[in-house]
């Protein structure tokens, strides 16, 4: 990075999720639509890509990593503050919509 001078900033994840379902929820995103592009020194990647499947047993780490990648490109955000966790941001939006509504005042049940 240094010799390069290009510095990048790491993000915190804070998704819940499993793996195995991070994974296959992000690259079913992209996949079977051809928008996921492999390099040709990605051999690896592309090994672990083919077999996974359920039952998995091998190293997923790469997958997984692309799978944040994805979600973090197509906007899926749930990295960082609450401010960027989308779930929060809906709450946040209904909060406000009720909080311009007028209470009805007395209540009455039926008798």
């Amino acid at each position: 990075m240094r010799e390069r001078r290009i510095h990048l900033t790491v993000h915190e994840m804070k998704d819940r999720r499993k793996k195995e379902d991070r994974i296959v929820q992000a690259v079913t995103q992209v996949a079977p639509y051809g928008a996921l592009f492999l390099r040709d020194n990605m051999a690896e990647l592309e090994e672990q890509f083919t077999l996974y499947g359920p039952g998995y047993v091998g190293h997923d780490d790469l997958l997984d990593a692309m799978a944040m990648g994805i979600i973090w490109n197509t906007g899926r955000l749930t990295w960082g503050s609450v401010d960027s966790d989308p779930i929060e941001a809906e709450y946040r939006e209904l909060r406000e919509m009720d909080s311009g509504l007028e209470e009805a005042i007395e209540w009455q049940g039926a008798p």
